[in-house]
């Protein structure tokens, strides 16, 4: 069995406290969701190369129907304007605050990337139905500048989906 596509119903924002960090609109945060700056690599000697990161989002409060008794797998699907150089810093699922399981964060750029699948729970040793029913699970996306080639773009966040097989 697996669950249908669904979207979050909260989503929260956090910087990683490090420098060059861009904030993400202003609160309440809901979709479609922009940086409110542009990210941007400025290749100058190696010692003062600026890359911008975005703050990272979080999205929980999926409130799946017909969550499987057995998770095999854990899929996400999001959809992004991406300015044609913005890549995935960090795609993490998280529960309770906590970030758990691998980073699937793509190298690609394209509009629309989906993440893990039927057989795949994030190297998550342990995933239960009653985690996945918890509104503290979700999904914490960070996106940063491209990290070769200098530019100055923005990130959109249009869409964050989620299903349980």
């Amino acid at each position: 069995m697996t669950t249908l596509w669904t979207r979050p119903t909260t989503f929260s924002q956090f910087s990683q406290a490090e420098e060059h960090d861009v904030a993400w609109n202003e609160q309440p945060l809901s979709l479609p969701l922009r940086s409110n700056g542009v990210l941007h690599h400025i290749a100058r000697s190696p010692k003062h190369d600026i890359k911008n990161k975005t703050w990272t989002i979080k999205a929980t409060g999926f409130q799946f129907a017909d969550v499987p008794s057995t998770i095999t797998g854990v899929e996400v699907k999001i959809t992004a304007k991406r300015g044609g150089r913005a890549r995935d810093d960090a795609v993490t699922l998280c529960y309770e605050d906590e970030v758990i399981g691998e980073n699937k964060a793509s190298k690609e750029v394209l509009p629309q990337i989906t993440y893990g699948g039927s057989g795949d729970t994030w190297s998550v040793k342990v995933l239960t139905k009653e985690m996945i029913e918890d509104p503290s699970f979700g999904i914490m996306i960070r996106f940063r500048a491209h990290p070769e080639w200098p530019h100055r773009t923005y990130v959109q966040i249009d869409s964050v989906e989620m299903r349980i097989h």
